[in-house]
């Protein structure tokens, strides 16, 4: 859709996985097509003004569309009556759009646990209540050799609000700041960790009735001016993502590793599922990796046994302890 070039790669993608039947079929249409004579063949239109006019049209209505962030459309532990569905249906609330003023939300917790996937479906059921939308994914540090890919997610930012792309790092992140302090915006800024990171990239907050939404690793940033700022003239909240139920942490590893309750049980490996679950628990992220482990791996270390501590990064609790299993 970004380019009617496309068309072509589409074709092409088309033909690789068409049937015989339908390889030969085509074949045949080409055959009697030049047996015809080249009068009978469909001649692509020149790329003229007309063409140009198409492509910039089609340009135009995708910047219409409001920027959606993917998300799986069964997402496991958002079902209804779950802890995450009331969760929620909570900070949809905190987050009301109609209510004046500046919001801010806050959700912080170790790595694994699920906030930005709380985020993003925040961000995509508020995203037509705004004229204005962007997210922005910062992994990574705003210092050192990271300038690429910052630079990249700030031109992305400025994309979706409809701002000129050009000009140095500075500012870029001048020309962000100034439109949100001036109007009514939903910003989701992912991973925000540092002091650095928020104070470059939201150094005034706006009275415009703005939604901005902010994942964290750490609970708290009372030392960045920015966070000062959002703390002082802001309904700032903060929430942790709730972890996965057993019922739902079992459905989501299941999905991974691809075996039934039979089949596991038929294998003698019911015991193996049930460290699993109790080793991750509760923590989305862990459940993936070992799930998909299980189902790739012929020799699977996985982390079994003992306290969960919340505060300790996922990859640190799959590899707390290795008990190997010869799947």
């Amino acid at each position: 859709l970004h380019n009617l070039d496309a068309i072509s790669g589409f074709q092409a993608v088309r033909r690789q996985h068409q049937t015989p039947q339908q390889q030969q079929q085509q074949q045949q249409q080409q055959q009697q097509q030049q047996a015809a004579g080249p009068s009978s063949r469909v001649v692509p239109p020149p790329k003229d003004e007309e063409w140009q006019l198409a492509r910039r049209v089609v340009a135009e209505a995708l910047q219409q569309l409001p920027p959606q962030a993917y998300l799986p459309p069964d997402l496991v532990g958002y079902e209804p009556d779950t802890p995450q569905t009331e969760q929620f249906a909570r900070l949809m609330a905190e987050l009301a759009v109609d209510e004046p003023g500046v919001r801010a939300l806050w959700l912080y917790g170790p790595g694994g646990l699920g906030k930005t996937t709380l985020a993003l479906r925040l961000y995509n059921t508020l995203r037509s209540s705004f004229p204005h939308a962007a997210m922005m994914d910062l992994e990574f540090n705003l210092e050192g050799s990271k300038q690429d890919e910052l630079r990249s997610q700030l031109k992305c930012a400025l994309e979706k609000l409809r701002l000129p792309t050009d000009g140095s790092r500075a500012e870029l992140l001048q020309r962000l700041a100034d439109f949100v302090r001036h109007n009514k915006v939903l910003l989701l800024l992912d991973n925000i960790n540092h002091d650095q990171q928020l104070n470059d990239l939201l150094p005034s907050v706006s009275s415009s009735g703005s939604r901005i939404i902010i994942t964290s690793r750490t609970k708290e940033l009372p030392s960045s001016r920015s966070y000062q700022a959002l703390a002082r003239s802001t309904q700032l909240v903060h929430a942790m993502p709730v972890v996965l139920s057993t019922a739902a942490s079992k459905a989501l590893l299941r999905s991974h590793h691809g075996l039934s309750e039979q089949h596991l049980d038929a294998l003698g490996l019911s015991q193996l599922e049930g460290d699993v679950l109790q080793a991750c628990g509760g923590w989305p992220l862990a459940l993936q990796v070992i799930g998909g482990a299980l189902f790739y791996e012929d020799e699977v270390c996985y982390s079994a046994g003992g306290a969960v501590d919340e505060q300790q990064p996922t990859t640190q609790i799959t590899q707390q302890w290795k008990v190997c299993v010869r799947w």
